[in-house]
C-alpha cells in the first residue's frame, strides 16, 4: 500500500539558534513520503543560509520579500500543501523520528478523525504535557483553553477545503486556538495521541512569554466567541461574569451565588450546540465550580469556616442570616 503524501508546513522568524535542530528532526522521520514547506519569513539572521545548506529535494523553500508575521505565513503554506495531510511544525521544536509515522497510522485506521495532536515533552523541564484523547473532551476542553499543541498537529487537508478554514488574521497570538475553536463549531473530530512525539522548547523569545498579556486578551475574546456558538442562552451582559468564572477568578460569595444561577441558565441539554456532550460538559464545569469554591475558602474576603462556609455554598440565604448575624455581633 502506498503511504499518503504529507504537507509539513514550518514558518521561520530568525530561528537561527534552533533551526538546524528543527530540519533535521523532520528529515530524519521514519515516514519519508512528505514536503517539507518552509516559509522564511523575512529573517535577518542566518535561517536562511541555514535553509539553504540542506539539499534535500523533499525541502520547498518559500521566501517572504518582508516580514509578513505568522499567521500570513502559516496560510501561504497551507495553499502551498499538496499533500493528503498537513503536518505543522515550529522552527524551534523537535519531532520525534516517528511522530509522523505514528500519527499518519492512527489517522488511516481512523478515517473519522480529522484533526490529531499527540503529548508533548518540555524543553527543558522533560516534564510530559497530555491533551485529551477524545473529540467530546477536547470540545468541552475548548471552552477554558486550547486542546491540542499546535507544532504537534496532523490535519486532514480535506477537512480545510471543505470548511473553507484557514488561520484567522483576526486573532493573532492565539490564532492555533480560534482555529479549532472554529473547526469544532463546524463539527470536526479532533483527538490525540497520549504518546510524547513532540519536544517543545520553551524559551524567552516565543510568543506565550513575550507576549503573555496580550495573549491572554486575545484567549479571552476566542473563549466568549466560543461559548456564544456552544450555548444560545448567553447574552452580552453575560461577557464579563461568564470569562470571570472560566479564567478562575472568582472571589466572593456574591460572585459564587451569581455563577451558580449562571450555570443553570446555560446547562440545558435541549439547548446546548450539538458538538458538546452534556455529561462532559456537566462534570468539566462541575470541576471549575469546586476551583472557585477552593479559592473562595482561602480568600480573606469573609469570615465563614468548615461547617458553616459549605452551608453558606448551599445556600446564599444562610450566607445572608450569617453575614447579618456577624454584623450585629
Amino acid at each position: 500500500m502506498s503511504m499518503a503524501l504529507v504537507s509539513v508546513v514550518m514558518p521561520v522568524f530568525n530561528a537561527g539558534l534552533f533551526l538546524r535542530e528543527a530540519i533535521d528532526s523532520i528529515l530524519h522521520q521514519t515516514y519519508t513520503n512528505f514536503e517539507f514547506i518552509i516559509i522564511n519569513d523575512g529573517s535577518v539572521d542566518a535561517s536562511q543560509e541555514i535553509i539553504n545548506s540542506y539539499k534535500d529535494p523533499r525541502i520547498i523553500c518559500i521566501q517572504n520579500a518582508a516580514n509578513l508575521g505568522l499567521i500570513q505565513s502559516l496560510n501561504i503554506g497551507l495553499a502551498k500543501a499538496k499533500g493528503v495531510y498537513i503536518c505543522r511544525m515550529d522552527a524551534d521544536d523537535i519531532s520525534l523520528p516517528e511522530r509522523l509515522e505514528k500519527q499518519i497510522a492512527f489517522l488511516e485506521s481512523n478515517p473519522k478523525v480529522e484533526i490529531l495532536g499527540t503529548a508533548f515533552k518540555l524543553i527543558p523541564t522533560n516534564k510530559i504535557e497530555l491533551h485529551p484523547p477524545e473529540s467530546q473532551d477536547c470540545n468541552v476542553k475548548l471552552l477554558f483553553e486550547t486542546c491540542l499543541a499546535h507544532p504537534s498537529v496532523v490535519i486532514r487537508k480535506s477537512l480545510l477545503d471543505k470548511l473553507c478554514l484557514q488561520y484567522n488574521k483576526n486573532y493573532k497570538l492565539s490564532e492555533d486556538y480560534f482555529l479549532w475553536a472554529e473547526a469544532a463549531i463546524k463539527g470536526a473530530i479532533i483527538g490525540n495521541l497520549q504518546e510524547s512525539l513532540l519536544l517543545y522548547r520553551v524559551h524567552e523569545h516565543q510568543t506565550s512569554v513575550a507576549y503573555f498579556v496580550k495573549q491572554q486578551e486575545v484567549v479571552k475574546q476566542i473563549q466568549w466567541w466560543y461559548a456564544q456558538h456552544c450555548f444560545e442562552q448567553l447574552n452580552e451582559s453575560d461577557r464579563e461574569f461568564y470569562l470571570q468564572f472560566i479564567n478562575n477568578g472568582l472571589n466572593s460569595f456574591q460572585q459564587y451565588f451569581k455563577l451558580r444561577v449562571l450555570l443553570n441558565k446555560i446547562l440545558h441539554k435541549d439547548k446546548l450546540s450539538p458538538h458538546l456532550n452534556y455529561k462532559t460538559l456537566t462534570v468539566e464545569f462541575r470541576k471549575h465550580l469546586k476551583k472557585s469554591a477552593k479559592k473562595l475558602y482561602l480568600s480573606p474576603n469573609h469570615f465563614l469556616k468548615g461547617n458553616d462556609f459549605n452551608l453558606a455554598l448551599r445556600d446564599p440565604y444562610y450566607y445572608r442570616y450569617l453575614f447579618r448575624k456577624k454584623r450585629s455581633d
